[in-house]
């Protein structure tokens, strides 16, 4: 994480007899290394708290089965990603036409609007190991009995409240790695946590085999009121 310039690193001598072969090895490189960099930053950073949270979870989440059991087993049915986005607004219909024909998968923050709208997504995803990720998880208007696929360290408060429907993953996290070892159990899946719970989401659709993923409510956009978020989320 101190690197701040990756065009620095010199490459082999060999550059100069075929400098595009490199180049594109560089490119390559750079690619790579504007993606893992600042997953890194997170972890550095919230590093006290990935620890606090696995351990706090474990209760919770030590044998709780993982999400690569699932591996292949939806190739014919489409894949809903839900987001919070302003669009989620005008789309409350068509989930309610359609929840019974695909997998419906929400991040945590449309969470609440689309219990209190009626529909239970087939899955909710958290990842974010902070506080305000619960906020996507109150006042909800019944109970529900959604299962909930997350990290050994998403938010502690989250994770009790899905006990014993949860399917886990584990992303760099060495006390996991450890458990499992000592439970005589194969390492946990790895989910690339891209700095947005909504790319966890689009990885296990790939898990999953879905061919088909449609995005709701992934606006990325700013309403010319100035809200980038759905009603209720």
């Amino acid at each position: 994480t101190g690197l701040s310039e990756v065009n620095c690193v010199v490459f082999s001598p060999l550059h100069s007899v075929d400098e595009s072969y490199y180049d594109k090895m560089r490119n390559e490189l750079v690619r790579q290394y504007l993606v893992i960099r600042p997953l890194m930053e997170v972890n550095v950073r919230t590093a006290t708290n990935i620890q606090e949270n696995t351990l706090k979870n474990l209760i919770h989440v030590a044998d709780a089965p993982d999400i690569g059991h699932l591996g292949g087993a939806y190739e014919d049915v489409p894949f809903v990603l839900v987001g919070a986005g302003p669009s989620l607004d005008e789309s409350i219909d068509f989930l309610k036409k359609i929840k019974d024909k695909a997998i419906i998968v929400a991040s945590n923050s449309p969470f609440r609007k689309l219990i209190n709208a009626g529909i239970e997504p087939h899955l909710v995803v958290t990842a974010d190991p902070m506080a305000p990720t619960l906020a996507g998880f109150e006042n909800l208007n019944y109970d529900h009995a959604v299962p909930m696929a997350c990290p050994f360290s998403a938010y502690p408060e989250i994770v009790s409240r899905f006990s014993g429907r949860i399917l886990t993953w584990s992303t760099f996290n060495p006390i996991v790695d450890y458990v499992k070892d000592t439970q005589g159990k194969k390492e946990g899946t790895k989910i690339l946590e891209k700095g947005t719970v909504s790319g966890c989401v689009l990885d296990i659709s790939k898990l999953l085999g879905c061919k088909r993923v449609y995005f709701v409510g992934q606006d990325m956009c700013v309403r010319d009121d100035g809200r980038y978020y759905s009603d209720d989320t």
